[in-house]
Order: C-alpha cells, then sequence, then structure tokens
C-alpha cells in the first residue's frame, strides 16, 4: 500500500508537472497583434523574420526558453502640441494640438529600437515631425499644413517622415488638425471681436426693422390719403348727382307753376334776410313785389280785426 501511495503521488506530480510545461508551451497572440519570441533578452531568429515574429493564432513555444512579447500592431494615434510659427503676433502664441496615426511596419526593427517603450516611441515621433515642421524647406508653414494643407502636401511630410522612421519600423499614416489654444490676450481679443461683430450686426439689423418699419408706415398712410381721397371723390360725384337731381326736380316744378316758383324763392331770400341781417342794416324791398302786397294785406287785415 504504501509503494501504490509513492506511485500515485509520483504520477500525480508528473502529470502536474507536464500541465504546468504544456500550459508554458503555448501561447495565444490576439486578432490585430504580433508575437516576438525572446530568449534573455535577444530575439530568436536565423536571419528570417518568420522566425521571431508570431502571427495572430496559437502557437507552441519551447518553455523557459522562449518567452513572447507582445506588440500592438493596431493603428495608434499620438497627440502632440506645437507652437506656430507665424511670427507677426508674439504676444500671442499660438498652440496647435494635432493627432498622428501610425502602426509597426516592422517588428522586429520595433522592438530593437523602442523596446515596445510608449515613451520612447512617442518622442522619437515628435522629433521626427517637429524637425520637419521647423525645416525651412518645407513648403507651407506648420500651421498652414495643419489646419489648410491639402492631402497631397500632408502626404508629402508623411512620406518624409517615414523615411526617417523606417529603421524604427514605424509608419505613419495620417496627421491632423485636434484642437486650437489661443493666448489669454488672444482669447479676450477674439471675444470683444465676436462681441463688437454681433452689436454691429444687431445695430444694422435694427436700422433695417425701423426702417422697414416706416416703410411700412408711409405705406398705410398713402393707403388712407388714397381711400379718403376715393370717398371724397365719390361723395363729391354723389353729391354733384343729387344736387343735378334737386336742380332737375326744381326745374320741372318752376316750368309747371311759374309765378309760385319766384314767390317761394322770393319768400326764402326775406326769411335770409331777417334772420342773418343785423339789426342797425337797412331792408330793400320791392313795393311792387308780390311778397310785399302779399304781407301788406295781412298788415291790413290784422288792422281790421283790431278795430272791430
Amino acid at each position: 500500500m504504501i509503494i501504490l501511495r509513492k506511485k500515485i503521488h509520483l504520477l500525480l506530480g508528473f502529470l502536474v508537472c507536464l500541465s504546468f510545461i504544456l500550459y508554458q508551451s503555448i501561447t495565444i497572440v490576439p486578432e490585430g497583434h504580433r508575437a516576438l519570441l525572446v530568449s534573455e533578452e535577444k530575439l530568436m531568429s536565423n536571419g528570417q523574420e518568420s522566425d521571431s515574429v508570431l502571427k495572430p493564432g496559437l502557437h507552441f513555444i519551447i518553455p523557459f526558453f522562449m518567452r513572447p512579447i507582445l506588440l500592438d500592431n493596431r493603428l495608434q494615434t499620438l497627440i502632440f502640441s506645437e507652437n506656430s510659427d507665424e511670427k507677426n503676433s508674439p504676444e500671442n502664441p499660438l498652440t496647435i494640438d494635432y493627432f498622428a496615426n501610425w502602426h509597426i511596419s516592422d517588428p522586429i526593427r520595433y522592438y530593437q529600437q523602442t523596446k515596445n517603450n510608449f515613451q520612447q516611441i512617442k518622442l522619437l515621433i515628435g522629433q521626427q515631425l517637429a524637425s520637419l515642421f521647423n525645416n525651412k524647406n518645407t513648403p507651407i508653414p506648420f500651421s498652414q499644413l495643419i489646419l489648410q494643407g491639402t492631402t497631397t502636401q500632408q502626404n508629402s511630410v508623411l512620406s518624409a517622415a517615414n523615411k526617417q522612421l523606417k529603421t524604427a519600423g514605424i509608419q505613419l499614416t495620417q496627421i491632423g488638425f485636434k484642437q486650437l489654444h489661443l493666448s489669454a490676450n488672444a482669447n479676450t481679443r477674439l471675444l470683444n471681436s465676436m462681441s463688437t461683430e454681433q452689436e454691429n450686426s444687431a445695430i444694422t439689423q435694427r436700422a433695417e426693422g425701423k426702417a422697414h418699419a416706416e416703410l411700412i408706415r408711409a405705406n398705410a398712410d398713402n393707403s388712407v390719403s388714397l381711400i379718403l381721397a376715393k370717398a371724397k371723390e365719390e361723395a363729391a360725384q354723389i353729391r354733384a348727382q343729387g344736387d343735378a337731381e334737386a336742380a332737375k326736380i326744381y326745374n320741372k316744378a318752376y316750368n309747371k307753376n311759374p309765378e309760385f316758383a319766384a314767390f317761394y324763392l322770393n319768400l326764402q331770400a326775406y326769411q335770409q334776410g331777417f334772420n342773418q341781417t343785423p339789426v342797425n342794416n337797412f331792408l330793400l324791398l320791392n313795393t311792387k313785389d308780390e311778397h310785399f302786397k302779399l304781407e301788406k294785406d295781412q298788415i291790413n287785415k290784422n288792422k281790421i280785426k283790431l278795430t272791430n
């Protein structure tokens, strides 16, 4: 029993060791990554890249002797800040944040030059871009290249940078604008300029609105004047038609009884004279007039009545 128990323990220990060795001999490279086989910090290679670079998938390695180092082969982004090279406003410096997309083009050179150190990679790419931007042979200034540069101009800069970064196994794919930083004075001046522009725009719109209101008011007054003039004209026409109709009726009545018409006209004239003539004025009467005779006869009749 003791011997059997020892054999079982040895078998279990062997199985555990075997499982551990198998576990250490299996490595999985995720999609979008590459793996380098390293032994004592040296690449395991016989002069061919395929010997030391593992593609995504399941791989078997020699445990305890080989160690895989994962490298992210996906597209990555770095953010840089650069002062504008414009010299026309030294008191108001302009800082531009721009991005650079890159990926690993040669895993072996990349690891040999950078040891997969992110800070070293950023420093290396930043130095190469800064040297190109500050180069006098650059076709356009840095700020114009980032903010307004065409695809052809940016590709020419990328091509020049990639020639320098090829030895590090890095390839740039794109550079572009991300954010703009202004100084406090520039911000204040920009805000004041925007405020002034808005005030001028408000004044202009107010003046245009006032002019439009005056135009509407003038059109309304003109319309009222036209309506009143038309109404007066129509009233005058109606009045003229009424006067003409009255004159027509009067002429018709006058022709039927001229003597009565003359008497009626004289009666109206005397009535207006008595009502409108002041007390101290004289009224001349024609003694031969029919109306005067009528008044005289009426007075005589009244006297006879009083006598009786």
